[in-house]
């Protein structure tokens, strides 16, 4: 009789076989650097909102830090702008600074960025409302 745990690890050896002579043959691009070591805009303008909320609840970094199990130090970088603060941290930030997620882009305008929306696409059409982001019209479908 076959131990069929032998059969799965020969298997798993194979695929990890093949996937080293994948990888070794497929050649990727290597990522963007960096352009310069200044932070982006918006992360400054998150963070110091992040920061002025703190501030007016009377909260000490090293507070909220441990309320999301951070050190001091990450919610520095994060109010400096130095560390992009990602969408499910900014969430618990919101939920303990007791405002919503919007507070910490307020004031934020187009100049502040330079005119532009950091990985965004410059050449995008305005947003313009169709008949499925107007609940108020009825859609006929074309024939």
């Amino acid at each position: 009789m076959v131990c069929p745990l032998k059969h799965v690890l020969s298997l798993d050896l194979k695929v990890k076989e093949q996937l080293m002579v994948e990888s070794a043959t497929t050649t990727t691009a290597p990522l963007p650097k960096k352009v310069s070591g200044k932070p982006n805009p918006v992360d400054i303008h998150v963070g110091s909102r992040v920061r002025l909320r703190r501030t007016l609840l009377g909260m000490s970094q090293g507070r909220l830090g441990d309320a999301v199990g951070l050190t001091f130090q990450q919610i520095q970088k994060y109010e400096r702008g130095a560390n992009r603060i990602g969408s499910s941290r900014l969430y618990q930030f919101a939920q303990l600074l007791d405002v919503p997620v919007s507070f910490f882009f307020d004031g934020m305008s187009l100049e502040a960025t330079n005119g532009s929306v950091p990985g965004g696409d410059t050449d995008i059409e305005p947003f313009e409302q169709d008949q499925f982001t107007n609940p108020g019209e009825d859609f006929t479908p074309e024939p």
